[in-house]
């Protein structure tokens, strides 16, 4: 019977089984042996947008301008072959736009084994594919991503660990995968843990939320913690997506700052004080001695009066008051120089540099520069206060006879340095200066004043002397106040 069948017949067996597949969402074709179409179904119209009409008797290729995985000639060759193929192709509708479909083609062969038509049925995958697409695109930036990205179930077990998450928490995928989120939390932090997972099962979204966990070696981490609830299509919570973030560094750089601010506001308030108790040296105490001078005076202008013994003991009064009122002035002026804040830095320096060499008998040389004006109040009193302690150092610990002070500047910068010739500081202890672990109350006060005006302290010493240079930052213009 089959025999008998001429190519019409075929044509005729093969479209009534097409029209069968009418219904069907797929492409459904069939294309004759030089690849016209010799049918073409209502799915074929619903996905590319022709009409049958406009379709049959068009050669498919050309009607749909297909791209094919590999040269059309070896697909012919297969289907010859094995009499089917299968692949993707990419197709143009009808508006223009392309869409990418799974194809399979069956050849139906004559009598005399040649290929009469081929039927051919495709699928549309692009769909697919963009979601395909997008779930790589996320699960590299997932990768990608510098935070730790962590998906678990309802129960806590770990479904999901990115590179970044091995890197903060320092666990593997397959050492972390499979552990319940305990894994990373501090015993004393369970608690914490626990009531996530119950916010979570209530489908609460948790935003920003910091505490600590624990790395694999046993260190712990500050850490930011965002944590969403993965939902199933239903709108059912199945899980959830943790995204966390190392602030360690944060935390770190937030505390030295509430320290640089706590250490500046210490200076300010240790110099109020010193303002405050100088004076009240020089208008209180000083001022009743003076008082007391004057009264020590007017007796001694009645001198031949007294007994030589009573005399004697004004005399002596009056030297132990003038000594008295010459140690007032000293410290006052060491506590708060009055000149700093009256004429400028270049006075006050000189000031006490002339006092400095009396009272230690060590001769400084004294360098600045001439055409020096008003600086900002803050540095005026921080180099003040630098050569008074690196001179005090000078006068305790280096057994030298000179010293040297230089002050220079230059566009943006401020240099000082403050030298001597003697027995050197050890290297250890130059260190531990350096690296803010010196004890000395004064030395730790000079590297904090240092540090709040952004400048730096280098420290060259050896057995025939050291320096201390210190560079400050400044503006162009010099300020007066």
């Amino acid at each position: 019977m089959k025999d008998t069948l001429t190519s019409q017949d075929r044509d005729r067996l093969l479209r009534e089984r097409a029209r069968l597949l009418d219904l069907t969402t797929d492409a459904i074709l069939v294309r004759d042996a030089l690849d016209r179409i010799t049918f073409w179904n209502q799915g074929a119209s619903e996905m590319y947008g022709f009409t049958r009409e406009e379709a049959e008797g068009r050669v498919s290729h050309e009607l749909l301008r297909t791209e094919f995985p590999e040269p059309l000639q070896k697909i012919t060759k297969q289907v010859a072959s094995n009499g089917y193929w299968a692949g993707e192709l990419q197709h143009t509708c009808a508006n223009g736009s392309k869409t990418t479909v799974s194809t399979r083609w069956v050849a139906e062969r004559d009598a005399r084994g040649n290929i009469a038509s081929i039927l051919e049925s495709n699928r549309d995958i692009s769909a697919s594919n963009r979601a395909q697409e997008a779930q790589s695109r996320l699960a590299a930036i997932v990768e990608s991503s510098e935070d730790a990205i962590v998906a678990k179930d309802l129960d806590g077990t770990i479904i999901n660990w990115n590179q970044a998450a091995q890197r903060i928490f320092g666990y593997a995928p397959e050492e972390a995968i499979g552990r319940h989120i305990t894994l990373i939390v501090p015993p004393d932090r369970l608690d914490e843990e626990l009531n996530i997972l119950a916010s979570l099962r209530r489908g609460e979204r948790i935003d920003h939320f910091e505490t600590v966990r624990k790395r694999k070696d046993g260190t712990l981490l500050d850490i930011s913690v965002t944590i969403s609830p993965v939902k199933d299509s239903q709108g059912r919570v199945i899980g959830a997506s943790k995204v966390a973030r190392d602030i360690t560094e944060r935390k770190r750089l937030a505390l030295l700052s509430q320290e640089a601010e706590l250490s500046g506001r210490l200076l300010q308030l240790q110099d109020d004080e010193r303002r405050r108790i100088a004076r009240e040296l020089h208008d209180g105490a000083g001022q009743l001695l003076a008082a007391l001078s004057m009264n020590i005076a007017a007796i001694s202008a009645e001198e031949s009066r007294l007994s030589p013994g009573v005399a004697r003991n004004v005399r002596e009064s009056r030297s132990l008051i003038v000594q008295a009122l010459s140690e007032i002035r000293t410290i006052s002026h060491l506590l708060h120089p009055p000149l700093l804040d009256e004429v400028g830095l270049i006075s006050a320096l000189k000031d006490y540099v002339s006092g400095f060499g009396e009272r230690s008998n060590i001769r400084v040389n004294l360098d600045l520069p001439s055409d020096l004006e008003r600086w900002p109040r803050d540095v005026e009193l921080s180099i003040f206060r630098i050569v008074q302690e690196c001179l005090t150092n000078v006068h305790r610990h280096s057994g030298s006879a000179t010293a040297g002070v230089h002050l220079s500047h230059k566009p943006g910068e401020i240099q000082l340095q403050v030298s001597d010739r003697g027995r050197g500081i050890q290297r250890e202890i130059q260190y531990k200066i350096l690296a803010g672990r010196s004890s000395g109350v004064g030395l730790r006060g000079m590297r904090e004043r240092i540090r709040q005006l952004g400048g730096g302290m280098q420290i060259q010493s050896s057995g025939n002397g050291t320096s201390i240079i210190v560079v400050l930052p400044i503006d162009g213009k010099e300020i007066a106040t």
